[in-house]
């Protein structure tokens, strides 16, 4: 027993040695999850102004600070019982820019006992903050005068050069007094005692421009939304090892301008090992940044990191990203190598948009089973993307990746409107699990001369290398083949469309299964002529639209339904015939008055009188000739 008692002794001796002020090593939720599926939110646009409204919380965190902003979205509004009932909910710090928190936001949450107030006191709805005391900066005293509820101020510190507060026994840097270096430190001593400091506040630095060196201590673990948003002429930034989260737009910039002067940006960033998180754009505009290392650690990827570096030239994925999010490298031009060492399982919509420079995509482990929409859209260099194994396309993926050689779709189920519109494809193999095809999927590429499909297929097959569906609906025609002419095949239902749309050829057979011809089906083409069966009852707006060639359309039938604009561009001789028994319904037929419309006898009598006329001249030079040659004699 004695032994026993001189050991608590001892413990308690050695824990009243600690400062009060510290606290155990941060972990990554200790303040925030960082995710923004945990909140449900509206977005509004009101006098040119975009803002966002938080409606509900679904997290689990204990110490939270609510995002202040929400895909680039200003949060300026927490809604009616956004955060009520929430029961692990035990500190909650509001931004500064929230100007609004609704009725019974945080009724009922049973453990929450502080909210900190970062800005001005907000318009405040009945009952809105439950039991919790409202706690505010010094700097804003004046406005919290009239609040009635349980409230203390909240001293905001400042070391000479550096604001910080302190909530819960931690320090949180928020603001900079003067210089053009930040430091800033591991630790703040405030009467005597030692607090940890643990993150970079919200918009803390937002806008200087007299910063251009950031120095990070070890042992901080955050650096908040739009920390350093803004600071136009950082050019060198330490981040610690201990960096666990850079939040959304933290080091975003913004498009140089005369006006503003030089956006000088970070040329070099190396991120720690550990770095866990990475916001909304939140590195988006760097545009000095030409190479950069995603640690392993990293394994919440959001949205637009790296959106429009212009010269980022290279690209390395660690293994803890498992997909490439919507906008991660949009317009940026340079960029010519990504390496990514997860199995990455989708490609955002306009992830690599108008990455023109980008060649090499070297995806380690493969995985892709989903490409956005416009992911890959002008990227002119791109010669190859691994498609084996990718389930669905969005529209316009690889619009005008005039490089890109061939598509290999044999798992894909859905390819979207205009997926390879414009590319450089030569060859397309479908294979038997695509169910559905977009308009324009296939539309202009100039190169294409044969699509394949795998003959198991229930829904497409492949003639002459001419697509259709099983139930013969032509659907493309690949606008490279370079026949002069065109045969349709017998039993073909109709002309999808756009579907023969810059065809090379200057002739085409129309067969009488056909009923309809969709709008633009067979525009943009060398056509001289054309005879439509009577099987035909419908031709879709601009059908035949600019065949600058086309003198004549013969119609066998009765008038089909048309659309606007079916002949517009056509040859200014252009001209419509029609059978004779068919004459009375033509005559009467207003969808054609704009173009000059005739019996077809009279075009075979025409041209019957072409032919003799030019026999007799004919024959009459002969004589004439004949004539010369014996008077010479």
């Amino acid at each position: 027993m004695a032994v026993l008692a001189a050991a608590l002794l001892l413990a308690t001796a050695l824990l009243s040695l600690q400062p009060v002020g510290s606290s155990a090593e941060p972990t990554f939720d200790e303040w925030n999850t960082f995710d923004e599926s945990t909140y449900q939110y509206t977005t509004h646009l009101q006098n040119g102004r975009y803002w966002s409204e938080i409606t509900a919380y679904s997290g689990t965190a204990e110490n939270l600070t609510v995002q202040s902003s929400m895909e680039g979205y200003q949060v300026t509004s927490i809604g009616d019982s956004a955060f009520s009932g929430n029961t692990y909910l035990k500190t909650v710090i509001i931004p500064e820019r929230v100007t609004v928190i609704g009725k019974n936001a945080f009724s009922g949450c049973m453990q929450l006992n502080d909210i900190y107030f970062m800005g001005p006191m907000p318009e405040i709805g009945q009952g809105a903050l439950g039991s919790a005391a409202a706690h505010y900066l010094s700097a804003h005293s004046g406005s919290w005068d009239g609040y009635s509820g349980s409230k203390s101020q909240t001293e905001e510190y400042s070391d000479g050069s550096l604001k910080y507060y302190i909530v819960n026994d931690t320090a949180h840097v928020c603001g900079w007094m003067s210089g053009s270096r930040v430091e800033i430190p591991a630790s703040v001593t405030k009467d005597g005692i030692v607090y940890e400091m643990r993150s970079v506040a919200p918009w803390a630095f937002y806008g200087n421009w007299n910063i251009t060196e950031v120095s990070i201590a070890e042992g901080v673990s955050m650096i908040e939304e739009r920390a350093f948003m803004y600071c136009k002429n950082l050019s060198s930034l330490t981040l610690p090892s201990t960096l666990l989260a850079i939040d959304d737009e933290a080091f975003r910039m913004e498009i140089p301008s005369s006006s503003a002067g030089s956006e000088a940006s970070l040329e070099v960033l190396t991120l720690p090992s550990g770095l866990e998180y990475m916001g909304f754009e939140s590195f988006r505009m760097n545009c000095e940044i030409t190479a950069v290392t995603v640690p392993d650690s990293v394994t919440t990827y959001k949205e637009g990191v790296f959106r429009a570096c212009y010269k980022l030239e290279s690209v390395t994925l660690g293994s803890g990203i498992d997909a490439i999010p919507d906008w991660s490298f949009d317009n940026c031009y340079a960029l010519r190598t990504v390496t990514a060492y997860g199995t990455i399982g989708s490609v955002g919509n306009s992830a690599f948009l108008s990455d023109s420079s980008l060649t090499d995509l070297n995806l380690v482990n493969g995985g892709v089973t989903e490409i956005g929409s416009n992911a890959f859209s002008e990227c002119t260099s791109l010669i190859s993307f691994p498609m084996q194994g990718v389930e669905r396309i969005g529209s316009g993926a690889f619009y005008n990746c005039v490089a890109l050689e061939e598509a290999v779709l044999d798992s894909a189920v859905s390819i979207g409107d205009g997926a390879f519109k414009s590319s450089g494809v030569m060859t397309v193999s479908i294979g038997e699990c695509t169910g559905t095809i977009g308009r324009d999927a296939f539309l202009s590429c100039p190169r294409l001369t044969d699509i394949t499909v795998d003959s198991r297929n229930t829904e497409f097959l492949s003639i002459d290398g001419v697509l259709f569906s099983k139930d013969m609906e032509l659907k493309c025609y690949p606008s490279g083949k370079a026949l002069s002419s065109y045969t349709i095949p017998d039993g073909t239902t109709a002309l999808g469309d756009n579907s023969m749309q810059g065809a090379k050829f200057s002739k085409v057979t129309i067969p009488s299964t056909i009923t309809e011809i969709g709008p633009r089906a067979l525009s943009f083409t060398s056509l001289a002529e054309v005879t439509i069966p009577s099987s035909v009852r419908y031709v879709g707006d601009r059908a035949m639209y600019e065949c600058s060639e086309m003198r004549y359309a013969h119609f066998e039938g009765a008038p089909p339904e048309f659309g606007v604009h079916v002949f517009r561009g056509a040859h200014p001789d252009f001209t419509i015939f029609y059978d004779e028994e068919h004459s009375a319904s033509w005559e009467d037929a207003e969808s054609i008055s704009q173009y000059e419309a005739r019996i077809w006898e009279d075009q075979e009598g025409e041209g019957a009188s072409a032919i003799m006329i030019a026999a007799i001249a004919t024959i009459a030079l002969l004589l004439a000739a004949t004539a010369v040659c014996l008077r010479r004699r």
